[in-house]
């Protein structure tokens, strides 16, 4: 799909007291942000409590949203863990699903990681995911700021196609590249 200007939701996951997904509440909520006009949507982003699902419900959401944007724009899935190997879980419960436009990442939200080994974390993930890589810089929950030192390294990885930031200095250096 391609990526167009305009808004990208990030979603809500809607819960019962069990942690299971409550499908209709979901597919509302994304009716109605594509009504809205949004250009993508994320789904499972720290808005979405990613970090706190369960695999079952990650996997689920994945299926409900899935069928219900059927293609019409892009849907972005987040994917973020304590480790490489728990990210590539995360990935492979979404399976082979040609409806993902990408997958969403923070670096670890467990450990502070240097520059190098931020880089050696998104490219492991990367050269992994059957789906684009988009990173989420994210550093009030990872401690660890995504810096454009990183952004020059790993922009040469064609897996990585691009960031989600609120940083406006970092949208500012970006743009100058």
């Amino acid at each position: 799909m391609k990526y167009q200007n305009g808004f990208y939701t990030a979603l809500g996951t809607p819960l019962d007291k069990n942690g299971d997904l409550i499908e209709a509440s979901l597919r509302r909520h994304i009716r109605q942000q594509i009504d809205a006009g949004a250009a993508g949507l994320l789904l499972m982003g720290s808005m979405g409590i990613e970090a706190y699902l369960k695999n079952s419900t990650y996997a689920e959401a994945v299926r409900v949203a899935e069928d219900e944007v059927g293609g019409s724009l892009p849907l972005f899935v987040g994917a973020m863990d304590t480790s490489v190997a728990k990210v590539i879980e995360k990935i492979k419960l979404i399976g082979e699903n040609k409806r993902i436009d990408g997958v969403v990442l923070t670096n670890s939200y467990y450990a502070v990681m240097n520059s190098d080994e931020m880089v050696n974390w998104f490219e492991m993930i990367a050269d992994r995911s059957p789906y684009p890589v988009f990173l989420y810089d994210l550093a009030v929950v990872t401690k660890s700021k995504i810096t454009m030192p990183v952004i020059d390294k790993l922009i040469l990885n064609k897996n990585i196609k691009g960031i989600k930031t609120a940083d406006w200095e970092l949208i500012q250096a970006i743009g100058r590249k």
